[in-house]
């Protein structure tokens, strides 16, 4: 397991450490504290390959590990974030719908991401939408269809180019 810390992993297990606690702090609704950790999870989600290519170490295991922690950071922590606001069974058949779409986008990627190009909308997008309902104080009851949106866009066969 010491062979595979490396700095890109660290970055990684950053990111997973951000989304659990954005749960927790979802949990315990202090909301502000919990987008502030999720957008720690964007941020270091978006170093941790970038410093793994360029030290040249890049490896499959780095990329399950980031899989594993997009998961809980980018599809778990948003749903819970959205279910201790809105918590009802519309809501809850959303945030699953959400999950299961988040998880089939992950594991789409793991198969094929030697690609030059992604296939649906990154998982990271996922956050990136539901900390725009919190910013702007959508009201609540919109939230459902924005996971759902956000779902079907992560299931969807649309290719975008890697940047």
């Amino acid at each position: 397991m010491r062979e595979e810390i490396k700095l890109g992993n660290l970055f990684t297990l950053l990111n997973l450490a951000s989304g659990f606690g954005c749960i927790l702090a979802s949990i315990t609704e202090n909301f502000r504290l919990a987008m502030v950790l999720l957008v720690i999870s964007l941020i270091c989600d978006l170093f941790d390959g970038r410093m793994a290519r360029r030290a040249g170490k890049a490896t499959a295991f780095g990329t399950e590990v980031d899989s594993l922690s997009d998961m809980i950071s980018f599809g778990l922590a948003p749903a819970i974030f959205g279910f201790m606001h809105l918590s009802t069974k519309i809501a809850v058949v959303a945030y699953l719908i959400n999950i299961s779409a988040a998880a089939f986008r992950l594991a789409r990627y793991n198969v094929l991401h030697k690609l030059h190009y992604f296939i649906g909308m990154p998982i990271t997008w996922n956050a990136v939408i539901i900390l725009i309902l919190a910013v702007l104080k959508i009201p609540y009851v919109y939230w459902p269809a924005a996971y759902i949106f956000s779902a079907v866009l992560m299931a969807s066969p649309f290719k975008i180019k890697k940047v």
